[in-house]
């Protein structure tokens, strides 16, 4: 594609990882395609702050250019509840990714496996249990390699379930959300 259109004075292509790569000059614009069901998955925030330390000129862009997450309290009626099952271990993970409590999410009796439900939101919005919660943003660019972000949960106390989701602030005015 980039010989095919007249590009190749203009465009190289490195392959590799960009955190084992060297490029041969710093980047005006760093682009991550790495945000997966969950904002920070696929090791975005290790990756750009590597970009950001390595291959960014001073003053370079970033796409996207923040990432928020949200956590939507649920009331989860128990039958709906018996189709999911969340293990210790995925809620010790969590809980530890997004400083939340998610043990409310455990349930003894229900089979040892966890699944990962998708739905519509018109599926959730029954379940809906006051406004989403949304966490402080991460802005790019930083050498930011980790987030930690504490905030008072506005939600009931029998909260049952959380829906996690995510807002991309990809440039201004333009957005990207689960």
């Amino acid at each position: 594609g980039i010989r095919n259109n007249g590009l190749s004075d203009r465009i190289t292509v490195l392959r590799g990882r960009s955190t084992s790569l060297t490029l041969p000059e710093r980047a005006d614009l760093v682009v991550a395609e790495i945000i997966g069901d969950e904002p920070f998955d696929e090791s975005i925030l290790p990756s750009l702050a590597d970009a950001c330390r390595r291959h960014a000129k001073p003053g370079a862009a970033f796409i996207p250019e923040s990432l928020t997450l949200a956590v939507q309290p649920l009331d989860m009626p128990r039958k709906l509840r018996a189709q999911v099952m969340f293990t210790p271990d995925v809620c010790a993970e969590w809980s530890e990714l997004y400083e939340l409590d998610f043990t409310c999410l455990l349930d003894a009796a229900r089979r040892p496996t966890a699944v990962r439900q998708e739905r519509p939101c018109e599926y959730l919005q029954p379940l809906v249990q006051g406004s989403p919660v949304f966490l402080p943003a991460v802005a790019f660019p930083n050498d930011q390699r980790a987030y930690s972000a504490q905030v008072a949960w506005p939600g009931r106390a029998d909260t049952r379930a959380f829906a996690l989701g995510f807002l991309a602030t990809l440039a201004d005015g333009i957005e990207l959300t689960n």
